[in-house]
């Protein structure tokens, strides 16, 4: 039997400013939530943080045109700006412009959703 494990999102959560992610591999057949520590964890013994694949912006899914608004990255590259948590546009702060925003190399996706 699987054991779940799940990451606390709640607002009252000390950790609730760290980011967040979805990970998905195969199409949806693994989908986890992570940390940028937590994903490093798991995978670091794979080829997911060796910096040959590059990870692309498709912001409908991959059914459509990648975006033309981030250049493509490698796990590290996206894993340190996405986990910015504001960013300084026009002399003010917005949003991290990468929540929600899809991110696909090969078999994986990865969205910043917290």
């Amino acid at each position: 039997m699987t054991k779940f494990k799940s990451i606390n999102i709640a607002p009252n959560d000390p950790d609730f400013d760290v980011a967040k992610y979805y990970c998905s591999w195969n199409g949806g057949e693994i989908i986890q939530i992570h940390t940028k520590e937590t994903l490093y964890e798991e995978y670091k013994d794979t080829n997911l943080f060796d910096g040959n694949g590059k990870l692309v912006s498709y912001p409908f899914g991959n059914s459509h045109a990648p975006s033309k608004h981030f250049k493509p990255l490698t796990m590290n590259e996206y894993l340190y700006n996405s986990s910015i948590n504001e960013i300084k546009i026009g002399g003010g702060f917005d949003v991290n412009e990468y929540l929600n925003e899809n991110f696909i190399c090969d078999n994986m996706e990865i969205k910043r959703i917290v």
